[in-house]
């Protein structure tokens, strides 16, 4: 196993938030950005919107992301293909027995870049706006944004390219005020690096 680390930091605890996304619909719950290194430099990146089933027609049949050296200049954007459109299966917490019409899609996009191993790597992110208008503990929700951000590791890090890491379950649908809740956080790293977790407040 190598020593690099990756910390986890599921900034999606995508079903347990609302937000939104370029095209200004509301109803969308989370999301996740991966990596997945081919080799030669080449990459799959993997973007995951959740949003409610009668909002995922609708979506972008593309999405853009971009890509940015370390020092925060702009290496280039890059476009992101719908491959995915689903449902999933809801997953139940202990009253959701109670609350009836739960429905969640995905929408999953990919895209294919050639990033060459530098000192330093890369930085990816994906934003989005606005969140939904029913959250009221955010200051004008509807002009607050979501940004997701993964990094590619350089040969500072890591010898070889890196993927991230796949978090190998879904958290319940819903959860309710009073009771306990139990989400899985265990995520699988094609790489076997070593995994760290840490707990942080959300923005």
């Amino acid at each position: 196993m190598r020593t690099a680390f990756k910390v986890i930091t599921r900034s999606t605890i995508m079903f347990l938030l609302f937000f939104s996304f370029q095209s200004k619909a509301v109803h969308v719950w989370g999301g996740e950005l991966e990596s997945v290194c081919d080799g030669n430099g080449n990459y799959t990146i993997r973007l995951s919107i959740y949003a409610d089933c009668g909002r995922i027609a609708g979506m972008p049949n593309s999405e853009t992301i971009n890509i940015y050296e370390k020092n925060g200049t702009l290496k280039q954007t890059l476009t992101l293909n719908n491959v995915i459109k689903d449902t999933l299966p809801t997953i139940a917490n202990a009253c959701a027995t109670s609350i009836a019409g739960t429905c969640i899609g995905r929408v999953v996009s990919e895209g294919t870049v050639n990033l060459p191993m530098n000192a330093d790597g890369y930085v990816l992110s994906y934003s989005s706006c606005c969140r939904n208008s029913n959250i009221n503990n955010i200051a004008d929700p509807g002009n607050a944004g979501q940004v997701y951000v993964i990094e590619i590791p350089g040969t500072n890090q890591v010898a070889t390219c890196n993927s991230t890491p796949v978090f190998t379950a879904l958290p319940p649908s819903e959860i309710c005020t009073g009771m306990p809740v139990e989400i899985d956080f265990a995520a699988t790293d094609g790489d076997g690096d070593v995994l760290k977790y840490k707990i942080v407040n959300p923005y």
